[in-house]
């Protein structure tokens, strides 16, 4: 740089396989203040995230003017994996505004957490408002890490976010400080095409620049490269709003241009590996039988058909996790058919290509066998049993079974010297379900006289669970149709193939859009307007529009007063509200013959314009008539924009 050390301003991308890091910085070990040298390419800087509560002073509304002692909150933390973990509940202000309190149970409650274990929390405060200021520092995290979210009471007003409040009182979070620690293993390491990384670097150039060496642990190469990965490209941020520029073998710092950085800049630096990705195809047997052969990265249906052929299983689901680094893939199956604790599944890898690859088969839950004794537990009894004594007819009906129940099923034979093992029924469980009834038994027909036929039957085998009332008889005068099926025999033959060419004119078509909109629209654009009626004596109220409600209004309010409460609503950035001649308050008690009014002009609402949903008042606090009704004077209209599409 301009000042012969490397610019600690220098911050770049990485990308691979067209994945792109984070913003990672070129020269974090410089002292920015003294522009001095750590001599180390090492970076130190942990990430550091801050979390402040703040007020608003609305004393003279009848509120407070300090952080409420019942204000809560908690912490959402992304892990590196995406995961999100949150904390217990911690209350923001619980001893009149003593931060360190707070502090404490920050740091507890993070380190509660699976994911963190060494977290330090600074604070300010001691104010009028009892608000406060926490810093933490995430000691045992590298790199620039996910900012964390707050949901705050809950997360009754914004869920987890960066900032939520409750009433006048806020809570926000930013970040102070992003982490650089091991910030460019964290950041490759985040990407999907890339395993594990080993980064390394030496002491630090006399100018502050630094070489580092990745050393991809785990990613492998394709055959046709000979096993060499793709190269990292970089490219440079371009200004202050963190714009990525062209990537490249080389990228030039902005906005020092004599500070740079490259990949490979001499071809000696980099050793190409000689592992080659996986590919080919695998087997999978249970129980004696194999599967056809699948390709590696079968999907999770195709492994369910293929398993399913099996004779030894009946039904599976599957599903499928990945491709990872090296394109493998994890397929999770769960047996539905097949109880208890069953054989693993052995994986044929001689049909795999790529080096050394290989396969795991593991029980994720071990499957259990029904126990057959939920009658009597203790003594092994089972839920109910029968037997079957004639020999020539090898079935039962069991009956007063409840509907909607699976029930499973084992058979076991006797004879003089005791019972043997039992046999599972396939499929190994049943839901009994209403049923239609089954066909009418010994149907016959016979002629009565030269305009008559008798017809007979017998009840069906099984009435499906409920009384037949009655029968259908139905009659042709032509022949029910028999099923014919055709099998037909064939031999590979080679097809003729002669070619036929056509020609014609192109001609274009030309088709006409016409866009109508309403006919009663002007495509002017003019705000809502409703009319608040208030019938009342003393006592407050709320105002609810897009599911935010505003502070108490109270029957005394002028007109400024109930403005400034819908502006504290989020979504309602500005809106008049105007009051009826002679008005003075909000509410008045009002005779029979008339009522004043105010009205509510919304002239800039977020996210919504033209007609908005009606003002719901909440007037449980009033006293008097408590009465408030809103209607519509100005049926808002928004003009003419947007697009469409064919």
């Amino acid at each position: 740089g301009n000042d012969n050390i490397v610019n600690s301003t220098f911050k770049f991308f990485l990308q691979f396989r067209d994945e792109t890091t984070g913003i990672i910085e070129a020269n974090p070990t410089i002292d920015v203040y003294n522009k001095t040298l750590n001599n180390s390419c090492d970076a130190t800087a942990r990430e550091v995230q801050q979390i402040q509560t703040s007020t608003v002073d609305t004393y003279g509304a009848g509120r407070d003017d300090h952080v409420s002692s019942l204000l809560y909150f908690s912490l959402v933390f992304y892990t590196q994996d995406g995961d999100a973990q949150e904390t217990e509940t911690i209350y923001a202000n619980p001893e009149g505004g003593d931060c360190e309190v707070v502090a404490y149970s920050i740091g507890n409650a993070l380190e509660a957490l699976d994911s963190l274990e060494d977290i330090s929390v600074s604070y300010t405060g001691f104010v009028d408002d009892e608000s406060c200021t926490w810093r933490v520092t995430f000691n045992d995290q590298s790199g620039n890490i996910e900012p964390m979210a707050i949901k705050v009471q809950g997360g009754a007003n914004t869920g987890a976010s960066s900032s939520g409040f409750w009433g006048d009182d806020t809570i926000a979070i930013t970040t102070i400080r992003d982490g650089t620690v091991d910030a460019i293993k964290y950041e490759l390491e985040q990407l999907t095409t890339i395993g594990v990384v080993t980064v390394s670097s030496g002491e630090q150039l006399a100018d502050g620049g630094c070489q580092w060496r990745v050393t991809f642990e785990t990613n492998t190469g394709t055959l046709e490269d000979g096993g060499a990965l793709t190269n990292l490209t970089v490219a440079s941020v371009i200004d202050n709003n963190g714009t990525m520029g062209v990537f490249s073998n080389k990228a030039i710092a902005w906005p020092d241009s004599s500070d740079s950085i490259s990949i490979c800049k001499e071809p000696s630096e980099c050793i190409q590996g000689t592992s080659v990705h996986l590919g080919g195809q695998f087997t999978v047997s249970f129980r004696g039988y194999r599967t056809l052969y699948v390709d590696h990265d079968v999907s999770a249906r195709g492994m369910k058909e293929a398993l399913e052929l099996l004779p030894t299983i009946e039904r599976v689901d599957v599903s499928r996790v990945g491709p990872d680094e090296n394109y493998g893939y994890t397929w999770q199956v769960t047996f539905l058919t097949e109880l208890g604790d069953v054989p693993p599944l052995y994986v044929d890898i001689q049909g795999m290509t790529g080096t050394a690859p290989w396969s795991r088969t593991y029980e994720r839950d071990i499957g259990v066998f029904p126990p057959f004794d939920s009658l009597d537990p203790q003594n092994g009894l089972p839920l109910g049993s029968t037997s079957i004594t004639s020999l020539d007819d090898l079935s039962i009906h069991i009956t007063e079974l409840e509907q909607g129940i699976p029930y499973y099923f084992r058979v076991s034979a006797l004879n003089a010297n005791g019972q043997g093992p039992s046999s599972l029924a396939s499929p190994a469980y049943a839901v009994p379900l209403p049923q239609s009834p089954t066909a009418p038994t010994g149907v016959s027909l016979t002629v009565v006289d030269g305009g008559s036929l008798s017809v007979a039957t017998m009840a069906p085998e099984r009435d499906g669970g409920e009384e037949i009332d009655r029968y259908r008889v139905q009659y042709a005068t032509s022949q029910f149709a028999q099923e014919v099926q055709a099998i037909r025999v064939t031999c590979d033959v080679e097809p003729e193939i002669q070619v036929i060419e056509t020609s014609c004119e192109d001609i274009d078509e030309i088709q006409i859009v016409h866009a109508k909109l309403s006919d009663d629209y002007n495509g002017l654009d003019h705000s809502e307007v409703q009319s608040v009626t208030c019938d009342a004596t003393s006592g407050s109220f709320t105002l609810t529009i897009f599911d935010e409600t505003t502070a108490d209004i109270y029957y005394n309010d002028d007109a400024s007063t109930v403005n400034a409460r819908l502006q504290e609503l989020s979504r309602l950035n500005h809106v008049n509200v105007s009051f009826e001649d002679g008005m003075t308050t909000v509410c008045n008690e009002c005779t029979s013959a008339s009522c004043p009014s105010f009205n509510v002009t919304f002239l800039d609402v977020e996210g919504a314009s033209g007609e908005m949903p009606m003002l719901e008042p909440y007037i449980n606090g009033l006293n008097g008539n408590r009465r408030i009704t809103v209607k519509e004077v100005i049926k808002g209209q928004a003009g003419l924009s947007g697009s469409f599409k064919l």
